[in-house]
């Protein structure tokens, strides 16, 4: 069909239209995140070290991260979790692990912009190939949430890694004869790295250090803590340019004696062990009073609810017994003029029985009534002032 204006006007038309739809109706998973872990395979050695990084892509601004990662204990254990070199900067959770329940989670946020891009790490784990096998890796479970306000998770897929132990490779041991006239030839070995205890403050609170001197820069240092009967707890961390390394001791220590030692890896192996530092953890008033921090604003709040429903009361007490006072008064005064009014009609029908008999000094008997009836209407003006000021609060 011979090409015309009217049909590449349709052609354009349809294009136009077609963008549209898939502008406005693509899936939000088009755009979605993955997490996945680096490297995804490879071939190990019993006692290799196998350093594996969590990362994120995703092409949709993300601020927000978490996953649980599995493994299988039966040929991996973990070393160590670091967040050293994390895209994100805020930790709702500290990275952690259990070898005993083969799992190791976290949780952090990026506040800001956001993370867009492939390969930001998340955190790096370190494995020791322990026995031979299939050595898997796997997400348990996993977000990744936008940064829209709306926490909207926009993870699409969770991708392991699976690798193969192999049995370690025997070592020949060789065996050199020496001149008998000569000195044995000196091998070169591996420092063993100095560490001593000290305090640091960490925001406000004070906390007890390791302080680690060694030779080998950007190496990775291991802290060992913990009696030599159980299995010890191992924090990790990178040595600085100079070789030397500082590591926090954690709050989850129990009172009680623990050693603390620690070993530097180099590419030609790891150093013997650190001097060994006896440490004694107590109980101080800190863990006694931290679980009754939260109750101390409750009480104090409390105590306010209590001291305003007091006030109320009173002065709930006050204004009724205010109104009892002027209603009993009122009533009094109603009384009180019914009894004067009582009174006066009395004494009228006494002054109109006394004027049909007059007999003797009536005009002394009259004067005698009309001065009583007087006396009557001063003292129910009196009373009736004194009830008026006590009904209106001016008292007396």
């Amino acid at each position: 069909m011979a090409y015309t204006p009217a049909c590449g006007t349709m052609v354009g038309m349809r294009a136009v239209a077609l963008a549209f739809v898939l502008f406005f109706f693509t899936p939000l998973g088009a755009f979605a995140a993955t997490l996945y872990l680096s490297p995804g395979s490879g071939s190990y050695a019993v006692g290799d070290r196998i350093t594996v990084r969590v990362l994120v892509a995703t092409s949709i601004s993300a601020n927000a991260v978490s996953g649980v990662l599995n493994f299988s204990p039966n040929t991996l254990v973990i070393e160590s979790i670091s967040k050293s070199n994390s895209f994100l900067s805020f930790w709702v959770q500290d990275p952690s692990y259990s070898n005993a329940s083969a799992y190791a989670s976290f949780e952090g946020v990026l506040p800001g912009a956001g993370y867009t891009g492939t390969g930001g790490t998340v955190v790096t784990v370190t494995f020791r190939a322990k026995n031979e096998g299939a050595g898997s890796v796997s997400f348990q479970s996993g977000s990744v949430l936008a940064n829209d306000g709306n926490g909207t998770n926009i993870l699409e897929a969770l991708q392991g890694a699976n690798f193969t132990i192999k049995a370690a490779p025997v070592v020949p041991v060789q065996t050199v004869a020496e001149p008998a006239d000569t000195a044995p030839v000196a091998t070169s070995s591996l420092e063993s790295p100095v560490i001593s205890l000290g305090t640091e403050l960490l925001g406000a609170r004070e906390v007890q250090v390791v302080y680690g001197l060694s030779r080998y820069p950007e190496s990775l240092a291991t802290l060992y803590i913990g009696p030599v009967s159980e299995e010890s707890l191992r924090i990790s961390t990178y040595t600085a340019a100079d070789g030397s390394f500082t590591i926090p001791l954690p709050d989850i220590l129990k009172p009680g004696a623990y050693t603390v030692r620690a070993t530097i890896e180099r590419p030609t192996g790891e150093t013997p062990p650190s001097n060994t530092i006896p440490m004694v953890v107590e109980e101080g008033i800190e863990a006694y009073t931290r679980g009754f921090i939260p109750y101390f604003g409750f009480a104090i709040v409390l105590i306010v609810l209590l001291g305003a429903g007091v006030v109320l009361v009173g002065v709930t007490r006050m204004f009724t017994v205010h109104r009892k006072l002027t209603r009993e008064a009122r009533e009094a005064d109603r009384a009180v003029k019914k009894s004067f009014d009582i009174l006066n009609e009395d004494v009228d029908e006494r002054l109109r029985a006394l004027e049909r008999v007059r007999k003797e000094s009536p005009g002394a008997q009259r004067e005698a009534l009309e001065d009583l009836k007087k006396d009557l209407a001063d003292a129910e003006k009196y009373i009736g002032k004194e009830v008026d000021d006590m009904t209106s609060g001016k008292g007396r």
